[in-house]
């Protein structure tokens, strides 16, 4: 696992960098945020990429798939951005993964652990959410339900850290 560990982060620079492997989620999402931290997540524009020749039209809405359209920029997602910023009192919405840092430090400066916990759990909730509608043709109704996967993912992690330090 060392190596692994090493091989994957020995190019990283950044604060967002050791905040991923440093974080209380699951190894599986670490490494997941880390390919979208690097923009090679498997959304469509990166699967043409590699010679695939499905539809390049996004799950939720009829613009191309990105890794930037899909985890922030999509109007479905914008929405759950947008409820996220009311909670928080934000007057704006992250619009990439960079700026998602500079956000939470505006509007969440005394909530530092919790910012990769947070950008993990909606970020794997929208990757689910699209997956599902991909895959499996589940149509998502309303931008709610991935937010509330995302927050059922939070209160399962913390459940999950809670236990593993008491081992």
């Amino acid at each position: 696992m060392k190596s692994l560990y090493n091989a994957l982060t020995k190019n990283d620079v950044g604060p967002s960098h050791k905040l991923i492997w440093k974080s209380k989620v699951p190894q599986k999402i670490k490494i997941f945020i880390w390919l979208l931290t690097n923009n090679v997540v498997l959304t469509k524009d990166n699967l043409i990429r590699r010679k695939w020749s499905g539809s390049p039209v996004c799950q939720f809405c009829d613009q191309n798939e990105t890794v930037g359209h899909l985890f922030f920029t999509c109007p479905i997602v914008k929405v759950i951005w947008a409820v996220i910023a009311r909670v928080v009192w934000a007057n704006n919405i992250p619009t990439s993964l960079a700026q998602y840092w500079n956000w939470c430090d505006r509007w969440l400066p005394a909530g530092e652990r919790y910012h990769m916990w947070g950008v993990s759990a909606i970020c794997w909730a929208i990757w689910k959410g699209r997956n599902k509608a991909c895959f499996d043709g589940v149509v998502i109704k309303n931008p709610i339900e991935i937010l509330c996967h995302a927050g059922a993912l939070m209160r399962f992690w913390t459940g999950h850290h809670e236990w593993m330090e008491k081992q």
